[in-house]
Parts: C-alpha cells; sequence; structure tokens
C-alpha cells in the first residue's frame, strides 16, 4: 500500500502544479498520441524451458482523463507477476513523464526524450531499489493491432542493445477499465435477459426482507408454469432515495412464460453498459453506485434506464459477508 500511496502522491503534485498554471493546455492533450493504445490488451507469448510465458499490457485512462494507467503482466508457470505505472504530462518540464512500480516493489521514474520516428514515445528512467539503475523504454505501434515495446539498459556505462517484442492486440469483452474510489468499473456489451419480476416500493432498510419474499413468490410461481431459472436473482431499481425504493425483485427465466396478476414476464436492458463487479456486505453498495456517478461525469456519460444489481452469492451459504459479490449494470448512452 505504501508504494500505491506513493504514486496517488505524485499524480495529485502534478495535477496541482497543471492547475496552478494558466492558461495550460489539458493533459490529455498532450497524451492524445497514445490513444490508439487506450482501451484494449496487448498480448506476446513465448515458449520457455518453464513452460509458456504470457505478457500483457493494458492501457486506460484515468477517471479524470488526466493520466494514463498502464498495467504490464507476466504469467509463467502458474505464477504471475504485475506492475502499474502512469503516463501523465509534467506542466514543469514540459514533458511526458512516465512512473510507476514493479512486481519487486522498486519503483522507476523518467521524462520522455527524443526516439525514432517511429515511435510514439521514448522515455529515459531511472529505477530505486532495483537491481536495474537506468533504462530507455519505448512505445511504438508499427501496425493498427501491433504494439512494439523496447528496452535498451545501462550497463557499466555503456547502453545495451536495443530489445524488442511485439504485442498483439486481442480483443477482449472489457472496455474502458477505470478505478473510481477503489472500484473498478467497465464497459461491455450484454444481451437482453428474459425475467419474470415483481415491481414494488419499501424502504431503503427494508430491501433485503422485502427481496427475500418477493424471490419466494416468484419461484412459486415458476414451478406452477413450469419455467427454469436461467441466473441469479437481480432487482432492477426505478428510483432510490432515503425514504423510498422502487424497484422490481426478478429472476432470469429460461424462456417466455405469461404474466400473471403483479408477476410480470420481461427482459433486462440489452447493449452497452457500465459494470462494477462488488464484493462485500450489501451496505457498501451504496458506496459503488457513488462511484458509478463519478465515472459518468468523468466520461461525459449519462444513464439510458435504470440500473440493475445482480445478486452472484447466496448469502445462506456463504456466511461471510467479504465475500457477496453483487454484480451492477448502468445502461449507458453519450450525455446529451
Amino acid at each position: 500500500m505504501k508504494s500505491l500511496a506513493l504514486l496517488v502522491s505524485i499524480a495529485m503534485t502534478f495535477t496541482a502544479a497543471a492547475l496552478a498554471q494558466t492558461p495550460a493546455a489539458p493533459s490529455h492533450e498532450h497524451l492524445k498520441v497514445f490513444e490508439p493504445l487506450i482501451d484494449a490488451t496487448w498480448r506476446s507469448t513465448a515458449e520457455t524451458a518453464s513452460g509458456t510465458a504470457i505478457e500483457e499490457y493494458t492501457f486506460e485512462w484515468d477517471a479524470g482523463g488526466a493520466f494514463i494507467l498502464f498495467t504490464h503482466s507476466l504469467s509463467l508457470g502458474g505464477n504471475e507477476r504485475v506492475q502499474h505505472g502512469m503516463i501523465g504530462w509534467d506542466p514543469d518540464a514540459k514533458k511526458l513523464r512516465f512512473w510507476g512500480f514493479l512486481a519487486d516493489g522498486s519503483f522507476f521514474d523518467g521524462h520522455a526524450i527524443e526516439g525514432e520516428d517511429d515511435d510514439i514515445a521514448t522515455f529515459e528512467v531511472m529505477f530505486t531499489g532495483s537491481q536495474m539503475e537506468r533504462a530507455r523504454i519505448s512505445i511504438g505501434m508499427p501496425g493498427a493491432n501491433v504494439l512494439m515495446y523496447g528496452l535498451t539498459m545501462m550497463r557499466d556505462d555503456s547502453w545495451s542493445q536495443k530489445f524488442e517484442r511485439p504485442y498483439q492486440r486481442v480483443v477482449q469483452e472489457r472496455r474502458d477499465i477505470a478505478m473510481v474510489n477503489g472500484f473498478n468499473i467497465y464497459r461491455k456489451t450484454v444481451e437482453p435477459r428474459a425475467i419474470v419480476g415483481i415491481r414494488t416500493q419499501c424502504k431503503p432498510d427494508e430491501i433485503s426482507a422485502t427481496l427475500g419474499g418477493l424471490y419466494a413468490e416468484i419461484s412459486g410461481y415458476m414451478a406452477r408454469t413450469g419455467a427454469e431459472s436461467a441466473g441469479q436473482p437481480l432487482a432492477i431499481y426505478y428510483d432510490y432515495n432515503n425514504e423510498n425504493v422502487d424497484f422490481q425483485a426478478a429472476l432470469p427465466v429460461d424462456r417466455g412464460v405469461k404474466s400473471e396478476g403483479r408477476i410480470q414476464f420481461g427482459q433486462t436492458p440489452g447493449g452497452e453498459v457500465a459494470l462494477i463487479e462488488y464484493s462485500g456486505p450489501y451496505e457498501g453498495i451504496p458506496k459503488a453506485h457513488a462511484a458509478m456517478d463519478i465515472y459518468f461525469e468523468g466520461k461525459g456519460l449519462e444513464a439510458s434506464g435504470p440500473p440493475w444489481e445482480v445478486y452472484i452469492t447466496d448469502p445462506t451459504t456463504e456466511p461471510d459477508p467479504s465475500k457477496w459479490r453483487t454484480d451492477i449494470f448502468y445502461p449507458v448512452k453519450p450525455k446529451q
């Protein structure tokens, strides 16, 4: 946690410096050259004596769009090492800055230097607490779906031969991953799901008890109609305030069924969503929704419909609330 605190401290320092300069170009204006790398995973594989080595890089904007966050992972023989870093604009040096932490906890920090013509950027960095002392790191894109990463190290006062490795873009389900107030938020496309549900209202502190009774009522109806469950229970929230909650308790079903009284057949929305995979007691879920509000504001998005929560973990079989997982979905669209 000490290394993470230091990284956050550096980010806050440079954000404050940027705000102190008026007028100044927004940080992201200096980072546009990296946009082809954003919201993608870049992978390289190699066969070694210990098995297949898999290296991956991911790049994403921070929630405010002022920095680019990157993660590098290496998986080999069942072990994984991960390093994290940031790329930002240093308003004092008027250069791009590159800093972060290696898997062993050591720290690196440096500025952009002039590189080769086909490089997006080249950085010269210094290491603290590592066997390496100094290195030049280059990032290039020789093709639309290829990331080229180069490394030259200083050894005995001379530069080693440049080592380069290509990484292929991996098409993945998760996009635009961001960390907001400790919550990972990402976007994906989902298909509509058939559900049977009951819409009702109650006080916020009555939600859990109310959901339990409604799920039992819906399960009884499904048993009478022969419908089978097709997933975990969920709730769609139409309105939520300190005094009252308007929501629909629902269970996914394997086929269409006839509505009966207050038990209605329907679908969850399909299309683009923002998603948080929350882990912890239900009392902490409002903090996840608050983080989603911040994410929307930073990304220029708004909800295109009511959010819904899917309760992945059954509390009756998992007594530890810290292990309860709840997936929180928000249908999204560009803010008008």
